[in-house]
């Protein structure tokens, strides 16, 4: 059972960082086509479902609850975090 613990710990960096890289890649090519203020919002949405998963974790039990809210937030972090990426990336010019 003593691998079980980095066997988590390595899918949840992965799915973190997976999250991220597209995040990055949408907000990047949503900026360029449709403007910087467009393109916020990606991490807007993601930040919204964060707050819906949540908000639906109040009526239920306190031990799901809490699963749901760790759940959301580890997607949230890193769409957020690659939405930011992305905008930073996307206000470089060529050349």
């Amino acid at each position: 059972m003593f691998g079980l613990e980095e066997e988590l710990r390595n899918l949840v960096l992965t799915l973190g960082l997976g999250m991220a890289l597209l995040s990055a890649v949408i907000t990047w090519a949503a900026a360029r086509r449709y403007g910087r203020k467009r393109a916020l919002v990606v991490p807007i949405l993601a930040l919204v479902a964060v707050g819906a998963l949540v908000f639906r974790a109040h009526g239920t039990v306190a031990d799901e609850a809490m699963r749901m809210t760790a759940f959301a937030m580890l997607f949230a972090g890193p769409a957020v975090a690659g939405g930011l990426l992305g905008l930073i990336l996307s206000g470089r010019r060529k050349g």
